[in-house]
């Protein structure tokens, strides 16, 4: 069934399932990322476009701290990290979606974000960025650093994801390093079909990790585990 509701209850149950079996499982981060606001915070009333509005960022903010609250509780565990969204560069798209300037996040982030958690005793870490590309994304997450500094003491993480990215592109986020940031590649995978060629795929990735963790200076490339279910290769991000 790839209807919504089953999607979203496989995720719980696969988090219950990890966060239950200590002894089988040695998973000790997860990292939420939300794709878009609830509807009725954006501008077009549809998870599938348009922005935030402006009036809705405080109480944005305090849906996420109450997610985190919530699900520690829960699944008695921490999350590590969690991201105000995900590829918000995206004009549109199929899937939840919102569009974000990096001058935008950066001041949610310090304004709304950070003071939410603090004021619900939470340490979880930020992630900022996420953008789609990841030369682009080291370009994101400068201009908002350029324009709020103090997004480095807000947020913890800087990401990008790793499409229409080859090894030769791959670079660090300079600047977000020296502002004290964690790099973090967040997501990629080959969308192509589901032929599975063992040795030349274990190949490929094999030298994509290899250049995003020696040349790009990433400290972490995550496991996605909420894939939605796909006819191609998605599924194995």
């Amino acid at each position: 069934d790839r209807t919504d509701i089953p999607v979203r209850l496989g995720q719980t149950w696969l988090l219950d399932e990890l966060t239950s079996n200590p002894e089988k499982y040695t998973v000790d981060k997860f990292m939420f990322s939300t794709w878009s606001p609830p509807a009725y915070m954006k501008t077009t009333n549809n998870a599938t476009s348009g922005k935030i509005k402006p009036e809705s960022k405080p109480d944005f903010a305090n849906y996420l701290a109450d997610f985190v609250k919530q699900l520690e509780a829960k699944f008695n565990f921490k999350v590590y990290a969690i991201s105000p969204t995900n590829e918000p560069n995206a004009p549109f798209a199929s899937w939840s979606m919102c569009n974000w300037s990096q001058i935008d996040l950066a001041d949610f982030i310090v304004e709304h974000l950070r003071p939410a958690f603090t004021e619900q005793g939470l340490d979880t870490k930020i992630n900022y960025g996420e953008h789609a590309w990841w030369n682009n994304g080291a370009t994101y997450v400068n201009r908002g650093i350029e324009h709020n500094p103090e997004v480095a003491q807000a947020a913890q993480i800087a990401a990008g994801h790793g499409y229409s990215t080859t090894t030769k592109q791959i670079a660090p986020y300079t600047k977000a390093e020296e502002a004290g940031f964690k790099i973090w590649n967040t997501e990629l995978s080959h969308t192509g079909d589901k032929e599975v060629r063992w040795v030349e795929d274990g190949l490929h990735w094999a030298d994509i990790f290899e250049a995003y963790l020696a040349k790009g200076d990433v400290s972490a490339i995550v496991w996605w585990a909420g894939a939605r279910p796909a006819y191609n290769n998605e599924p194995l991000i």
